[in-house]
């Protein structure tokens, strides 16, 4: 919102239509004045110097039937990157097939909160009956773990993979709970992730804070 004053267009992808677990963003966003296009799974929007292509998503929706997720592919002046958020490679066949379309890229940006929240945490509110511990502890809203990310780096073959999304600035802590140490599963996984590339020569980052990448 605070961007709402040079902001032009905002692309979201496609909800399954009246259900309250997938909400329209495309409607809320329109309420407050945006100007939104709403995007299928690999469709391509032209842009200025390239264009951008919603890929789809697997991953933290703790097998609910949402479909108003997206990971998002930018090809801008011949330099490609996947940004895949808190995508999870749950179907390496999927990745081939998106692969096909796309080619080897230069940046995949990954998400690798593997232990995410309970989906009730997000989606509880939606419930009319209480929600057995045993459910809220199988269906979890998770990302990739150190298998899982360094699996998708064998299918596009980036030149440099940056970890984000994982909340590790302190202040997350006010507005998602979450306190990370050395022994936390996230950091264990992210950092095997960090010796899985160094060991094939794959510069790899887990970011904090803001990082700023140019491409000449």
């Amino acid at each position: 919102m605070q961007l709402r004053y040079k902001t032009q267009h905002v692309l979201v992808p496609k909800n399954n239509g009246g259900t309250l677990s997938d909400p329209s963003l495309k409607l809320m966003l329109k309420q407050f004045g945006f100007k939104v296009s709403e995007v299928e799974d690999m469709e391509e929007i032209d842009v200025v110097g390239g264009k951008i292509t919603s890929l789809p998503f697997l991953g933290e929706h703790g097998d609910l039937n949402i479909r108003s997720k997206t990971a998002w592919f930018v090809e801008l002046l011949g330099k490609k990157m996947f940004l895949g958020a808190d995508s999870s490679n749950l179907d390496p066949n999927m990745y081939h097939h998106i692969h096909k379309v796309i080619g080897d890229i230069d940046m995949l940006a990954i998400g690798m909160e593997c232990v995410g929240a309970p989906y009730t945490w997000m989606y509880g509110a939606l419930h009319t009956q209480k929600i057995s511990k045993a459910i809220k502890d199988s269906r979890r809203l998770n990302g990739c773990d150190a298998k899982l990310a360094f699996g998708m780096t064998q299918i596009f073959n980036p030149k440099e993979v940056y970890i984000y999304a994982l909340g590790l600035e302190p202040w997350y802590n006010y507005m998602m709970g979450l306190e990370y140490d050395e022994d936390s599963t996230q950091i264990i996984e992210s950092n095997k992730m960090l010796k899985s590339c160094e060991d094939i020569d794959l510069h790899c980052e887990k970011l904090y804070g803001s990082r700023v990448v140019e491409y000449a």
